[in-house]
């Protein structure tokens, strides 16, 4: 709708990078407020924070895709005055939906915190969170309008705000709460009430970031109001039999981007349910405040970081499919696989060989049940960063049917992984832990195999997995036998500075040798330089032209 030049406009890689950077401010939140108030106050922020991330994802994230492809299709039309109206239409529909959740929510917070979430002391964090929801109504629907039309600085920096003031004010107020809960806890001889007031802190939190965000999209539509007006008269006359896109679109991106928090909702509910029934003596407030405290948030916060550095490649890929280049999009696409192996392999196993050091420097302590959780779910930071990424992609393709029957295969899987692990089995808060993992594990594979048919890949097994894979495995045993022997003479921090460097030096040295990594591809390796001179001697590729 809007021309602008190049230097005005915000990359997409840029765009999604700042996405990605306010979710892992995020989840760095949700650990500094775990090291606060402990296990327990995790659970009781755990439904609160998913409920309210599973609409942020519905009503910022999902709507502003939808809303954003719809302007850019009524656009190439100079269909403007369609799009307008679309948008005017959107603004009310989510807006009344997120009024009338955020109220149900409120209304209802004391049954559900009590009979669904198992935590009766947690109604008020669900009336926070319900109320934070009613403020997110038309804010996806405006930032998708205005990124539609051109206007990307004000998108690019919203999520971002919106986290920086949900943790510097969240911190602060959770810091306070819980500090006075410690005196209602020796005044009433419990020791809930500060995990309870700690909670409530985080929830507030959130609460002013989505207070600041709705405000700010507000503004910045106001603001450019009259000069989009200006050039929507210019298009065409408006269609009588104009429908509204946005609804249409939004349903395979709503499955896609609220998965993960509605599963952890699914967990909890499941877990507490069926252990307050059959397993009563079972501390279940601590067992998921372990899982949704700790190991969901790690697992979040180091698969996303791991996930940053690819987006340009991502978005290379992509510009290769828009153009269908199928040759030269299969061979980005095989690059991209090969070094996202190369640097989530070994991440992977570093945190299985040192996930008790692990915990304790990323939360301040460890205990018995986090480092069991840790060490199968260092897994998942390859399965749930690949997930990451194979999301992206399709989406990007526009692949709406894939996504849909892939999403519906994995709640299958995850269910039934309940079901089985859980119930049946009943391996507790571990059954949950392997489910998650299947879905992944499933999802990934499905993904992987349909993507590689539409672009005719056919991957270097040896190469991208097996290399990278037995590298790391021997880094890892080395960082092992290192950490057990200063972790208890140097500390947990100064022990996983030093296993971090043995590690990657250990891991870097086997892969030039084997030539798992040539000399030329040291540049794209962060500090792979230092490798440089090693790596030319051994692998003779002074000549490559990059």
């Amino acid at each position: 709708m809007k021309t602008y030049t190049e230097e005005k406009r915000i990359r997409p890689d840029v765009l999604t990078a700042s996405v990605y950077i306010a979710i892992a401010a995020m989840m760095l939140y949700a650990v500094i407020c775990q090291k606060i108030y402990g296990d327990k106050g995790a659970f009781f922020s755990a439904a609160p924070l998913s409920l309210y991330l599973l609409f942020y994802c519905l009503f910022v994230f999902a709507t502003q895709k939808a809303v954003y492809i719809m302007v850019r299709l009524r656009a190439r039309r100079s269909q403007y005055l369609n799009a307008q109206a679309n948008m005017e239409r959107s603004v009310r529909v989510f807006g009344i939906a997120s009024v009338l959740i955020g109220v149900l929510t409120i209304l209802g917070s004391y049954s559900l915190s009590g009979k669904a979430f198992g935590a009766e002391r947690g109604f008020f964090q669900l009336m926070i969170a319900g109320a934070s929801i009613i403020l997110l109504g038309g804010q996806g629907v405006l930032r998708g309008y205005l990124q539609g039309v051109g206007y990307t600085k004000p998108i690019a920096v919203a999520d971002i705000i919106i986290a920086i003031f949900s943790m510097v004010s969240g911190i602060i107020i959770v810091e306070f709460l819980y500090h006075y809960g410690l005196r209602v806890n020796d005044l009433l001889h419990v020791d809930e009430f500060s995990a309870v007031y700690g909670s409530a802190g985080m929830m507030a939190g959130i609460f002013i970031g989505s207070l600041v965000g709705c405000i700010l999209t507000v503004i910045s539509y106001n603001l450019r109001k009259s000069e989009i007006a200006s050039f929507v008269k210019s298009g065409a006359p408006r269609y009588l039999d104009n429908k509204n896109d946005v609804f249409t679109g939004i349903r395979h991106i709503m499955a896609l981007y609220c998965t993960p928090a509605l599963m952890v909702l699914v967990d909890q509910c499941a877990y507490v349910i069926f252990t307050r029934r059959f397993h009563e003596d079972v501390d279940y407030v601590s067992l998921f405040g372990v899982y949704a405290g700790r190991i969901v948030t790690s697992v979040g916060l180091i698969s996303i970081l791991c996930c940053i550095p690819f987006i340009k490649k991502w978005n290379r890929v992509m510009a290769r499919i828009e153009r269908d280049e199928l040759e030269g999009a299969r061979d980005r696409y095989k690059g991209l696989m090969r070094f996202f192996n190369v640097l989530l392999i070994p991440v992977s196993v570093f945190v299985f060989a040192l996930s008790g050091t692990v915990q304790t420097v990323i939360f301040g302590k460890a205990s018995e049940t986090a480092n069991n959780l840790m060490l199968p779910s260092s897994i998942a930071i390859f399965l749930f960063s690949f997930a990451i990424m194979f999301s992206w992609l399709l989406s990007h393709m526009g692949k709406s049917v894939i996504i849909l029957l892939n999403v519906g295969i994995g709640w299958a899987v995850h269910v039934g992984g309940l079901i089985l692990f859980m119930m049946i089995f009943n391996l507790g808060i571990m059954g949950v832990v392997i489910a998650a993992l299947l879905t992944f594990l499933v999802y990934d594979v499905l993904c992987f195999l349909m993507i590689g048919k539409m672009l005719r890949y056919r991957q270097d097994h040896f190469k991208c997995v097996l290399l990278p894979g037995i590298s790391a495995a021997t880094s890892g045993f080395m960082a092992f036998l290192l950490n057990m022997l200063l972790v208890n003479n140097i500390g947990e921090a100064l022990t996983f500075i030093i296993c971090l460097v043995v590690f990657y030096a250990v891991y870097m040295l086997i892969m030039i040798v084997t030539r798992g990594i040539m000399a030329h591809e040291l540049r794209k390796i962060p500090l792979g330089f230092i490798f440089e001179g090693l790596a030319r001697t051994i692998t003779h590729d002074r000549y490559y032209e990059g």
